[in-house]
């Protein structure tokens, strides 16, 4: 668990992150998005996919996709020792 006193920053996703949320994907779900997909959702949308670092560790992320005429969230992630805290 990591401890969520520490100063909690919410960025933009950046190409180096993506090991970290590659490995948090499969961490959180039984049918994880391969990398290729979360790297093509990250191309389409650098302002919508966000990331959550603690300690320059990403716990989280969200990616909302735009599409015409609205926005849908794609995937949230946490990691399960932070969730409920």
């Amino acid at each position: 668990m990591i401890n969520l006193s520490s100063e909690l920053q919410i960025d933009q996703f950046r190409p180096s992150d993506m090991a970290q949320v590659v490995e948090l994907e499969q961490l959180c779900f039984k049918d994880p998005y391969p990398w290729w997909l979360l790297s093509e959702l990250a191309h389409r949308n650098p302002e919508t996919f966000v990331i959550a670092k603690v300690n320059d560790r990403i716990v989280g992320y969200a990616i909302i996709d735009h599409w015409e005429e609205h926005y849908h969230l794609v995937s949230i992630a946490v990691h399960p020792g932070n969730r409920r805290t």
